[in-house]
């Protein structure tokens, strides 16, 4: 059976994030160490600058409807900078941040004690899931798409990179995300909003255009 990574197996991607944001060996070397210091400060910076955009771009009555207390999932969470920065944004709500990486959790967790983080599969439904730079590191988008909509209540909510080339290593993305990758309707959800978003060169986010998609369970379209 084809991997949905490709290539490689779930436990060799888990390994590779592990061994990327690893600072708690206690083999590891002082040089080791300050690398992945600086590729955490880097991946916190992103994923932050990455859940900002989202939240300036998501649509006032949206806004409004899910601080009326809306559970949100923040899948494929990594450090836990953008779980961070939903809850901020949605203090009636609860927040919840799912990775595969214990690693990464331990570090969110340790960042970000307020904040709840599972590394357990989606099988809970949430009204909101928000998944941000994740489903280009699949072979098959849709299908992760597809996967999540089964436990989105109302409002999904992702972010993915538009264009980009299509290679199978574990650190490059897998599919190239193009306008014809997300139809208008998938699964009982209608594509209610999608931009295109450019982050400033200056900070260092993301050096390219990003996709904004937001889709909502039709059955609930009109109900606030």
């Amino acid at each position: 059976m084809k991997s949905i990574y490709g290539n490689w197996t779930e436990e060799e991607v888990t390994k590779y994030i592990d061994d990327w944001f690893d600072i708690f060996s206690d083999d590891i070397t002082e040089s080791v160490l300050a690398e992945r210091e600086e590729h955490i400060d880097g991946t916190l910076a992103q994923i932050d600058g990455f859940a900002d955009g989202v939240i300036k771009f998501i649509p006032k009555h949206m806004i409004d409807d899910i601080n009326k207390g809306l559970s949100i999932l923040d899948w494929g969470c990594s450090l836990g900078a953008g779980t961070h920065l939903l809850q901020q944004k949605f203090p009636n709500s609860k927040v919840t941040g799912l990775d595969i990486s214990e690693v990464s959790l331990k570090i969110g967790r340790k960042l970000f004690p307020e904040c709840e983080f599972v590394s357990e599969k989606l099988n809970n439904p949430y009204d909101v899931i928000y998944c941000s730079n994740c489903l280009e590191h699949f072979v098959d988008p849709l299908a992760m798409v597809k996967e999540h909509l089964k436990f989105t209540n109302k409002y999904y909510i992702m972010l993915v990179p538009f264009g980009g080339k299509i290679v199978n290593k574990i650190a490059d993305h897998l599919s190239c995300i193009t306008l014809n990758t997300f139809p208008q309707k998938i699964d009982g959800f209608n594509c209610i909003y999608q931009i295109y978003m450019r982050f400033p060169v200056e900070a260092k986010i993301w050096n390219g255009f990003q996709m904004l998609f937001i889709y909502q369970k039709i059955e609930t379209e009109g109900k606030q």
